[in-house]
């Protein structure tokens, strides 16, 4: 037991996720055959490859941003229900925030987790909000272009800052129509 709490400490402090066994699903069972069994070293050699190989996130994320671009762009040249539409305005935000999250972007992940609470709050689709989309939007493109992940570097920070800038402006001009 003390060497599996040992691991478990090592994966904390290190921010390596644990290794753990799911189930596959049947139509995934019957593609590989029932009789197949994935070993224990099989995953470990799974979970250090997921651990260590950097993957770039970054054309996945990028490709998220032009979806969220193409959603602002049809909203501003039609009549568009602004409650019903808030979810294809969060949905590929919320994306970005999770997968940047856990792929060790922590830039894209807190840009992401100050929009979906802006949007949250003021629960509200007009033109000057979907601009401060556009202002998320370029700052992801900006930070995953120069190659920005940390939050903590002197470039994170004024992104972060100029985002935190136009948020802040926007809320005290329409303070009275937060929504909680």
């Amino acid at each position: 037991m003390r060497d599996q709490d040992d691991q478990l400490h090592i994966y904390e402090l290190y921010g390596v996720s644990t290794p753990r066994v799911i189930k596959a699903t049947m139509e995934l069972r019957n593609r590989i055959g029932h009789g197949t069994k994935i070993t224990s070293e099989q995953i470990e050699k799974a979970q250090d490859f997921i651990d260590t190989s950097g993957l770039d996130y970054s054309e996945t994320a990028l490709g998220y941003i032009k979806q969220l671009e193409g959603v602002i762009e049809e909203m501003r040249l039609s009549d568009y229900d602004r409650e019903s539409d808030y979810n294809m305005v969060s949905m590929p935000i919320v994306q970005i925030k999770g997968q940047a999250g856990m792929f060790g972007n922590d830039l894209a992940s807190a840009l992401s987790y100050r929009i979906l609470v802006f949007l949250e709050k003021f629960r509200r689709l007009d033109d000057a909000v979907l601009d401060i989309v556009g202002v998320y939007c370029q700052a992801i493109k900006l930070s995953y272009n120069l190659k920005l992940y940390n939050i903590d570097t002197k470039g994170g920070k004024e992104i972060v800052s100029e985002l935190d800038g136009v948020l802040e402006r926007y809320r005290q001009k329409f303070a009275d129509n937060i929504q909680g």
